[in-house]
């Protein structure tokens, strides 16, 4: 004899419930607090704000530069970490914010990405990447609204 097969089936539903379980509590969206809105006047955006700047990279650069209307705001040669950090001071216009980006990889690296953050005070964090291989220069804009 091989069993009651409706016992079986229900062995079988009860065992694969426990597994889901974790599989929904991890997969569900992450229950988030949005922050107020906050309201920012034409002249507080045009005013000059600490800013948080962040770079990510696939493959550590040789070299970036980071400039905002032609003013070096980071210059770095000989990094050795896989991101870096510079808190720095922007005017943020309401029609944004243009940061010239240069940085070259040694050579033989594959294709490399990187990524930068800016984050203003009391404004959200904003990110583009930059894709390139030895040497690459875009600008890359940030806008706030």
């Amino acid at each position: 004899m091989r069993g009651f097969p409706l016992f079986h089936t229900g062995l079988m539903v009860i065992a694969l419930a426990v597994l889901a379980w974790p599989l929904i509590i991890l997969t569900r969206p992450a229950s988030s607090v949005q922050a107020a809105p906050v309201q920012q006047s034409e002249a507080s955006l045009a005013a000059h704000i600490p800013v948080r700047l962040d770079a990510r990279w696939a493959h550590v650069p040789e070299y970036l530069l980071v400039s905002h209307l032609g003013e070096p705001l980071w210059e770095a040669a000989s990094l050795s970490a896989l991101q870096a950090g510079l808190d720095a001071t922007l005017s943020i216009p309401e029609e944004g914010v243009d940061l010239e980006v240069t940085v070259r990889w040694p050579e033989g690296t594959p294709t490399s990405a990187l990524q930068l953050t800016v984050t203003p005070e009391a404004l959200p964090a904003q990110d583009q990447v930059l894709w390139g291989t030895v040497d690459e220069s875009d600008v890359l804009t940030y806008q706030w609204k």
